[in-house]
């Protein structure tokens, strides 16, 4: 087993201990105006992650239903799409940062142990 799949499961089963749950949508309508109006490569260019992070509760909670691909343009679901993907990115990238943090904590608790015990037996 690799670091990176023992990092990513002790994640997981950190996450699922957690519990978890999806919320349910609010009912709020997706404020296609902002995302057509997104400049997404100023986003990427600046690393603006409070910008990204102020589309993310509207995008999670909205009721995005099938009569929204009716009335709005492609060039806004492909801005919307790109808005995801970054977001993504982002939360796998803090995912990967905090699964290497709990299982360097966990490498750092076992030498201490390791010490411990080599000085106790001495």
């Amino acid at each position: 087993m690799t670091s990176t799949t023992m990092n990513t499961s002790y994640a997981k089963n950190l996450l699922q201990r957690a519990g978890f749950d999806f919320l349910p949508r609010s009912g709020e309508p997706l404020s296609f105006s902002r995302i057509a109006n997104a400049d997404i490569e100023s986003i990427v260019h600046n690393v603006d992650l409070e910008l990204l992070s102020s589309f993310v509760d509207n995008i999670v909670s909205c009721d995005f239903t099938e009569d929204d691909l009716k009335t709005h343009s492609d060039g806004t679901y492909v801005k919307l799409f790109h808005l995801c993907q970054l977001v993504i990115e982002y939360l796998v990238d803090v995912q990967d940062t905090l699964s290497g943090m709990f299982y360097m904590t966990f490498v750092f608790h076992m030498i201490d142990l390791i010490e411990l015990v080599v000085s106790l037996t001495s």
